[in-house]
C-alpha cells in the first residue's frame, strides 16, 4: 500500500506553484486539494528607495535570492526599467527551485547555493562577505535579515495578496476534511488564520506540515505547534518528512479547527 494512502492533504501554496507537490503527494496514495490563500503579484510601484537601489544594482557585491517569486520579480522589474544584470554580478540562491529558475532567467549569471542546508541563515553564514555589500529581493512578508546582517540592502519587489475565499470554497474544504494542511510561508498561516476569522468553518482533526524553521516559529506563535517541519525544505522533503511522520506517529492527533 503507498504510503500516504488514504489520507488527504490540502495544499495551501498559490496555485501555478503547488503542481510538484501534488503531484509527488498523490504518486505516494494521497488525495490532494489546492487551495491557495493567496497570490502572487508584482509590485505596480516601486518606491523611491527601492527605485534606486535597483539602478545601481551593478555596485553590489551579489544579490540574494531566496525564492522563486523573487526571481521573477527581479527580471521583470529589470525588464520595466530597461536593465540588465552586468556578468560579473553573482546570484546568490536558497534552494534547488530558486536555483534552477534563476539559472534560467540569468544565464550569464554565476549561481552560488549552497546544497548541504536550504536557509536564508545558512548562506549568509557560510556565503558571504559580511564586509561587502549585497541587495536582497524580497516581497511584503520578508522573514527579515539577521542583526549581523543588517548591512544587506533589501528591496521589495512582489507582494502577497490574500484571496477572499467564498462560501463554495469553504463548503469544498469541508467536504474535503483535510488529514493533514501544508503551510509554505508565514503568509499562507496568516491567511488560514484571517481566513478561519471570516468563516465559521470547523474541521476535524487534523496534522500540520510546514517547510521550513521560518514558518514554523510563526505557526507556532500564531497557530499551533507544526506536527512536522521539512528537512530538506523541498517538495521533496515535505513529502519524505510527511511519511516519516506518519511512520512514527500512526495514532490521530489532536483536534486543530479553523
Amino acid at each position: 500500500m503507498p504510503a500516504l494512502s488514504g489520507l488527504n492533504i490540502l495544499a495551501t501554496r498559490p496555485a501555478e506553484q503547488s503542481g510538484n507537490l501534488i503531484q509527488l503527494l498523490e504518486s505516494y496514495g494521497a488525495k490532494t486539494l489546492s487551495f491557495p490563500l493567496f497570490e502572487i503579484r508584482f509590485k505596480q510601484e516601486v518606491n523611491s528607495s527601492d527605485t534606486a537601489k535597483l539602478k545601481k544594482i551593478a555596485d553590489y557585491e551579489g544579490i540574494i535570492i531566496s525564492s522563486v517569486n523573487g526571481v521573477r520579480a527581479l527580471k521583470h522589474h529589470l525588464s520595466e526599467f530597461g536593465m540588465s544584470l552586468s556578468k560579473s554580478l553573482k546570484l546568490y540562491s536558497v534552494g534547488s527551485k530558486t536555483s534552477r529558475e534563476a539559472a534560467s532567467a540569468f544565464p550569464d549569471q554565476q549561481i552560488i547555493a549552497p546544497t548541504k542546508e536550504y536557509s536564508l541563515n545558512y548562506l549568509l553564514t557560510n556565503f558571504i562577505d559580511p564586509l561587502k555589500p549585497y541587495l536582497r529581493i524580497t516581497g511584503n512578508q520578508s522573514d527579515g535579515i539577521p542583526e549581523k546582517w543588517k548591512h544587506i540592502d533589501e528591496i521589495i519587489l512582489y507582494q502577497n495578496q490574500p484571496l477572499t475565499i467564498n462560501d463554495y470554497d469553504a463548503e469544498k474544504l469541508i467536504n474535503f476534511s483535510p488529514n493533514i494542511v501544508l503551510f509554505y510561508s508565514p503568509s499562507a498561516v496568516e491567511a488560514w488564520i484571517k481566513f478561519s476569522n471570516a468563516q465559521a468553518v470547523t474541521l476535524k482533526a487534523y496534522k500540520i506540515g510546514v517547510i521550513g524553521h521560518t514558518t514554523a516559529a510563526f505557526c507556532e506563535k500564531h497557530l499551533s505547534p507544526p506536527d512536522f517541519t521539512a528537512s530538506p525544505s523541498t517538495d521533496e522533503g515535505v513529502v519524505s518528512s510527511l511519511i516519516d511522520y506518519y511512520a512514527a506517529h500512526p495514532q490521530t492527533p489532536q483536534t486543530k479547527s479553523v
